[in-house]
């Protein structure tokens, strides 16, 4: 029989070789035993032997998809040029550029041409990214129960199989997915309050991506047609240009501003930075125009990214799979409504004053500027109500 004595506290010690062993039994099964209370084994991260990295499969993935955003208009010129039989070389731009007479037959022509590219680039977006819906609200539900390899392979398989085969339509039972994905914004998370937080930033997410996702292809349309006539190698060079300033604001200049400006901060300077860049080249006459409204509007790139971390540091980690799932589903809705809404008044208004577009584009960037300002004003007004909370108790 063992001997057991009491300490100073009145509490049983057992000799030194029994406690001995009940901790290594206890250490070896991964529990804790106090006072023969059990509890459980604490939670240990996993280091992965190879670390691997996605960003070169996003960034692979990306070129593929987007290599076609910067030629699709041009070639869909081309062809209504070449039915409607007008001349148009690629190389030099349109042959009829120096023609500004609004009675010419050669400028009612252009204007026709650029009317019925905006409308078939609208047809293709709607074919295009009503499909996204679905999908990324499924992909990002399922990722929060079985990983998140799921959510990456599945697009860019599909996107392969979807280029060489078909498959019969298959029907899936996708309420449950859809329910976890909106139950994001619909209940309010274990952290208390976060709702509307949530909601005002998917309203800034909404506005601003109607311009920075749906607007894009409305841009290069704009450079084919006078005054500016970009031929293919120049409107090229300006579709990289800007892609890749914003890449370099993103990538290097973030780290930097971080050190001098909260997340808050950066976004009210990226919305300024594309509201200057749509201003300018609404009424852009000649290429120092456009290339310098693409420099202005180098940061307007960081909005997204920045929303997006926002948001993520709001709900819970067992959310962020339904939380990004319906961030990708706005994301898609600002694709179809703002090519659907832009390219529309672009295709009305090209006849009398073609950079309406992009004034319009100005104004539903200021709505997301001023819901941001919004957004920062209510979260200052809560931490003084908190602070005076705190020294009245």
């Amino acid at each position: 029989m063992e001997e057991v004595t009491n300490t100073e506290d009145g509490s049983p010690n057992a000799d030194t070789n029994t406690e001995g062993n009940d901790e290594m039994n206890s250490a070896n099964s991964g529990e804790h035993t106090t006072d023969n209370v059990t509890l459980l084994p604490e939670t240990r991260i996993r280091v992965p032997k190879r670390k691997i990295i996605v960003e070169p499969v996003l960034i692979l993935y990306a070129c593929g998809a987007m290599a076609i955003l910067g030629t699709i208009s041009q070639y869909w010129y081309q062809r209504f040029a070449e039915d409607n039989h007008f001349v148009y070389n690629p190389k030099t731009g349109s042959t009829h550029c120096d023609v500004t007479n609004a009675s010419d037959p050669d400028f009612i022509k252009q204007q026709n041409i650029q009317a019925e590219t905006a409308r078939w680039t609208l047809y293709y977006a709607l074919v295009w990214t009503t499909p996204g819906f679905v999908t990324t609200m499924v992909y990002g539900a399922y990722s929060d129960r079985y990983g998140r390899k799921l959510g990456l392979l599945t697009p860019v398989i599909s996107t392969v199989l979807g280029e060489t085969v078909m498959f019969p339509k298959r029907t899936v039972q996708m309420s449950g997915v859809l329910k976890d994905a909106l139950d994001t914004f619909t209940k309010d998370p274990l952290n208390k309050g976060s709702k509307w937080k949530l909601l005002n930033l998917l309203f800034v997410f909404l506005f601003f991506g109607l311009v920075a996702v749906g607007g894009l292809s409305v841009y290069g349309l704009r450079v084919l047609d006078a005054p500016l006539c970009f031929n293919a190698s120049l409107s090229g060079i300006y579709t990289g240009v800007g892609i890749g300033l914003k890449l370099v604001a993103s990538i290097f200049l973030l780290k930097v501003l971080q050190i001098w400006f909260s997340d808050y901060q950066m976004i009210i300077i990226a919305i300024v930075s594309d509201i200057g860049n749509a201003l300018l080249f609404a009424f852009a006459s000649n290429v120092y125009m456009v290339f310098g409204a693409t420099v202005i509007g180098i940061f307007g790139g960081l909005v997204i990214p920045l929303l997006r971390s926002m948001m993520s540091k709001i709900v819970e980690p067992h959310q962020i799979g339904s939380l990004f799932a319906a961030i990708g589903c706005v994301e898609t809705l600002c694709s179809l409504m703002g090519q659907s809404l832009f390219k529309l008044i672009y295709s009305n208004t090209i006849k009398i004053f073609a950079g309406l577009t992009f004034l319009v584009m100005a104004a539903t960037s200021g709505i997301a500027l001023c819901l941001i300002i919004t957004y920062g004003i209510r979260m200052k007004l809560k931490k003084r109500q908190g602070l005076s909370s705190a020294t009245i108790h």
